[in-house]
């Protein structure tokens, strides 16, 4: 609303909760009734690309808040994304402050750009300053049957389900980087329940600060992609 300013309004808000068959549903409607712009964040890597498409055929005004595709149909200036600038910070932040051997945790789907370019670079950040990546462990569980009715807490604890089976394995970790907070709150859940103190025994970090963590939630280096002003940003590209 701040972006558009006086030059529109914002005639409707459509959320599909992670539902691809509900953001299929959206588009439908929105190309059938076109509006005169549409700020766009697919809810997964497959929903992508055929939301795009639909859009451009229409030729209807559109932003997108998410990675950028290989093959986008849309110009660079109408993608933001702040994936890269995030993964860099968050490994200086690391760096600067003496640690040099790393876990990785990843549980963004595969195929999703937003994955090869957050691994990539913390690869690259680290490994060029003679830094150590000792374990990389993929989780996915935006993959599961049951994706219409997940919810926050049942992520959390999908999460914490699996760095518990990496600790039963005999994985060591030491400081773990996870691609987004819920990952790091059940990460730092397994390990508390192990009885390893966070960060003494094990220190966790994410790159992606969740919009809106629980309520008492433990403190969590994360990094913070001020949605607010991405939001702001697309309504004045509109």
């Amino acid at each position: 609303s701040e972006g558009i300013g006086d030059k529109g309004r914002i005639l409707a808000v459509y959320c599909s909760q992670m539902d691809n068959k509900k953001y299929r549903s959206t588009i439908k409607h929105l190309i059938e009734s076109p509006p005169g712009g549409i700020v766009l964040l697919p809810p997964t890597p497959q929903s992508y690309p055929e939301g795009l498409k639909a859009i451009a055929q229409r030729k209807i005004p559109c932003v997108v808040i998410g990675p950028v595709l290989k093959d986008a149909v849309l110009t660079w200036d109408r993608v933001i994304t702040a994936i890269r600038i995030g993964a860099e910070k968050l490994c200086k932040y690391l760096l600067d402050r003496g640690y040099r051997e790393f876990q990785l945790l990843l549980t963004i789907p595969q195929g999703d750009p937003a994955r090869d370019v957050f691994q990539a670079c913390v690869h690259q950040w680290l490994e060029d300053r003679g830094a150590e990546i000792t374990g990389e462990y993929v989780f996915e569980p935006f993959m599961l049957p049951h994706l219409s009715d997940y919810s926050l807490e049942a992520l959390v604890r999908d999460y914490k389900d699996f760095v518990s089976s990496l600790l039963t394995k005999g994985e060591r970790l030491k400081m773990l980087i996870c691609n987004d907070d819920y990952a790091a709150l059940g990460a730092i859940a397994a390990l508390e329940e192990r009885g390893l103190k966070v960060p003494d025994d094990v220190a966790v970090a994410s790159g992606i600060r969740g919009a809106d963590l629980p309520f008492g939630s433990p403190e969590l280096t994360t990094i913070d992609y001020h949605r607010e002003l991405m939001g702001q940003l697309a309504g004045e590209i509109l």
